[in-house]
């Protein structure tokens, strides 16, 4: 539940309960009803009360007033629906507890925090079973010669995907390495296939690391093409290095990954940058 959305409905209910009353201030008094005569409804305006007798005025819907005593019905009904509404939503704004469960895990010390068995979400039993399948991956051997291992003890092929892979594990993000993507009727395998753990939602990073080399930048080029011709294109993350004498930027790695698969989630990311920072581990004194 979003408390911002919730507040911005109650200033709106507020808003139109106000133009809708300043608009009745301008309309005829006394009570307005709708009856039915025969085969046709006219008005009623019934004037009087507290202590004076009624009286009780007919208006045919073709007389010149009609319209506004006819307003009148609408505006009051509509207002009594947007306080009925009004008052419902002020109850729960004092009563909800706006809380995240999912940070609670987040505001115990680091010690207790790693001691905690956190019973998982659904959608972050959907995301670990996702990782943890079987899926088909690149059929294209590694070169043995070169020992790119990740965390978990995978195999990568560059020192770059270590890194990122590593990344990924260490926030605790699910992912796939060079899993099968269907692209046009044929099969391609982006490096990364990475899920948001907590929408399902899947991105897929490519990482490009000899881009000084003209010839493989050009074919990687075509390859940025033609995933941006799929109905995934907004979902892609490109990484570019320019030969290992340049040292990798991995805040701004960071940053890109995060800042893509958690777009529209402001209190997400805010909590996977306090991981990359430091602050989600905190010190046990503390």
């Amino acid at each position: 539940m979003d408390r911002d959305n919730n507040i911005h409905e109650i200033r709106e209910l507020k808003k139109m309960l106000k133009n809708n009353t300043d608009r009745l201030g301008t309309l005829p008094g006394g009570r307005v009803s709708i009856k039915k005569e025969r085969n046709s409804h006219a008005l009623r305006l019934r004037n009087g009360g507290a202590g004076l007798a009624f009286e009780d005025k007919y208006v045919s819907l073709n007389a010149p007033e009609a319209s506004d005593l006819a307003t009148k019905i609408y505006l009051e009904k509509t207002n009594r629906i947007l306080k009925k509404r009004l008052k419902a939503l002020e109850k729960f704004e004092k009563d909800y507890d706006y809380d995240d469960p999912a940070e609670v895990i987040e505001k115990l010390p680091y010690g207790v925090r790693r001691l905690v068995r956190k019973p998982l979400l659904p959608m972050e039993q959907k995301a670990r079973a996702w990782m943890n399948s079987m899926f088909d991956s690149n059929p294209v051997p590694f070169d043995l010669r070169q020992n790119y291992i990740t965390a978990k003890h995978e195999r990568v092929r560059s020192r770059a995907e270590v890194i990122i892979a590593n990344t990924l594990i260490m926030l605790e993000i699910p992912y796939r390495y060079e899993a099968a993507f269907c692209m046009d009727n044929r099969i391609v395998y982006p490096d990364f296939s990475i899920m948001n753990p907590e929408t399902g939602e899947l991105f897929y990073l490519e990482y490009f690391g000899k881009m000084n080399d003209p010839d493989y930048a050009a074919r990687q080029f075509m390859k940025i093409q033609e995933y941006s011709k799929t109905d995934r294109a907004e979902n892609f993350i490109y990484i570019f290095e320019y030969g290992t004498d340049v040292s990798m930027d991995t805040k701004a790695i960071e940053n890109l990954i995060l800042r893509t698969i958690f777009r529209g989630q402001p209190k997400s990311l805010k909590r996977y940058e306090a991981k990359l920072s430091g602050t989600y581990f905190q010190n046990e004194s503390r």
